[in-house]
């Protein structure tokens, strides 16, 4: 996906417009379809940019479980993928998707109103996070401060606000005792195991409440390809550098690398970023594609866009150019990367990068 002059478009992967860029706002491809804005409507596009569900509600939310959060008419319902209401529109509940079948909502429901120049909602007192289906019934009743999305058949809950994360079953049972901290994002299980703090420090718990990997770094990121990755400053720091260290699933060491950040794998290789130059490492640690490039996005099906300069390329694990994406003159570029799982060419990562940064 690209923006160019402030309107959203995809490219294919030999750099050529596949949809026109004539969106105000666009996400990329998620259970074969794209959220786009046109005309202040939100709506649905195929891969051809052919309208399913024409532009009609004044927010929506991507597709998850086949199934999509939109707002009309200042009320909140879900629609499958052909558009079709399947829980009805009400007052507003969250802004939370369905996973593993079913989301947080919060009850009693709250009213839409304008508060200081912005569209506010707000809950009765006493209002409280439960879990409903896709009939629309509760499965877990309302009774938590905050809730987040189920993953790994658990979901992070707190009974009070301001109290530790814990994590309950598909049944509401507190199975994980509320004793971990996030710093502000609402905790998720990622293959097996949830990155989590205790007070002290950044460390991995497995589903029984465990530490797998101890809680003493200052950063962690979610597994993904069966590895972990985390931050612990440097002996020898200089200019804020890191030492990044990637676990496997059983705790042990795989790979250190000194970096200022450092990515999760994806497709087989991770971002490493040192002295504002960005390349690729293998799961071996080893150098797949030198730091030298000004933007990157993560691999997916064996190809990445990157910066140079003011130059956007689309490249192999080889490093070779696969062709240049040339679209004079750009104000920005998301950088495309590819959905495996729905086998679109291009499509935008979440990831705005002026050409004058």
């Amino acid at each position: 996906m690209v923006e160019h002059n402030d309107k959203y478009g995809f490219i294919n992967k030999e750099g050529k417009i596949a949809i026109p860029i004539k969106f105000s706002s666009a996400s990329f491809f998620n259970e074969g379809l794209a959220l786009v804005v046109l005309d202040d409507k939100y709506g649905f596009i195929d891969k051809k940019g052919h309208f399913l569900i024409k532009p009609q509600f004044s927010f929506a939310s991507s597709f998850s479980d086949g199934i999509a959060l939109v707002w009309k008419d200042n009320k909140e319902g879900f629609i499958n993928s052909k558009g079709e209401i399947i829980i009805p529109f009400e007052s507003s509940r969250a802004f939370f998707t369905f996973k593993e079948g079913m989301t947080p909502v919060q009850y009693p429901y709250g009213k839409v109103k304008k508060f200081g120049g912005e569209i506010t909602t707000f809950f009765p007192k006493g209002s409280k996070y439960g879990y409903i289906n896709r009939k629309n019934e509760f499965v877990i009743k309302p009774q938590f401060e905050c809730a987040g999305s189920f993953s790994c058949g658990l979901a992070a809950v707190k009974k009070e606000r301001g109290s530790p994360w814990g994590f309950i079953d598909t049944k509401g049972n507190l199975v994980i005792p509320q004793k971990f901290y996030t710093e502000g994002r609402i905790p998720e299980f990622s293959e097996g195991l949830a990155a989590l703090h205790n007070g002290k420090g950044w460390g991995y718990i497995d589903k029984n409440g465990n530490f797998i990997i101890k809680p003493i770094y200052v950063s962690a990121e979610y597994f993904s390809e069966g590895l972990g990755c985390v931050g612990l400053w440097s002996k020898q720091r200089t200019n804020g550098r890191f030492k990044y260290i990637y676990f496997d699933k059983k705790g042990n060491k795989i790979i250190e690398v000194k970096a200022d950040f450092a990515r999760s794998f994806k497709d087989g290789l991770a971002v490493i970023t040192t002295d504002y130059k960005k390349g690729y490492i293998n799961k071996k640690g080893k150098w797949i594609i030198p730091l030298k490039y000004d933007s990157v996005s993560d691999f997916s099906e064996e190809i990445a866009s990157v910066r140079m300069g003011n130059k956007y390329f689309i490249i192999n694990k080889q490093d070779k150019i696969i062709c240049e994406i040339d679209l004079p003159p750009l104000k920005k570029i998301q950088h495309p990367t590819v959905k495996a799982s729905d086998g679109f060419p291009i499509e935008f990562k979440d990831l705005t990068i002026p050409l004058t940064d």
